[in-house]
C-alpha cells in the first residue's frame, strides 16, 4: 500500500505529543517523582532560548573520542548562549 500521510498534518503530530506527554506525567507521578515533561516547543512555552541540534551517532562518537565536529561546536555555542539567557532570567 501507500504510505500513509495523516501523520505528516501538524495537528495529528500535536496530538500525539500532547498524549504521549499526558502519558509520561501520569506515569512520573505514579512512581513518586516530581517531575513533569511538556510537549509544547521552547516558543510556545515562552521561553526565550535556542534548541540545540540533532547532532547523531557519529558526532556522538567523535565528542566521546575528543574530536571536534562543527554540529557539535554550534550546539556548545547554542548552549552557551542559552545558558546567559537562563541567567538574565528572558523567559517571557
Amino acid at each position: 500500500g501507500g504510505k500513509v500521510r495523516e501523520l505528516d498534518r501538524h495537528s495529528t503530530l500535536k496530538k500525539i505529543r500532547e498524549e504521549v506527554a499526558d502519558l509520561t506525567n501520569r506515569h512520573l507521578a505514579a512512581a513518586g517523582l516530581d517531575l513533569t515533561v511538556d510537549h509544547r516547543s521552547h516558543e510556545d512555552r515562552g521561553l526565550l532560548i535556542e534548541p540545540t541540534i540533532k547532532e547523531g551517532i557519529e558526532a556522538t562518537h567523535a565528542k566521546r573520542k575528543g574530536k571536534e565536529m562543527e554540529i557539535v561546536k554550534r550546539n556548545d555555542e547554542i548552549k552557551q548562549r542559552n545558558s546567559k539567557a537562563e541567567n538574565l532570567d528572558m523567559s517571557i
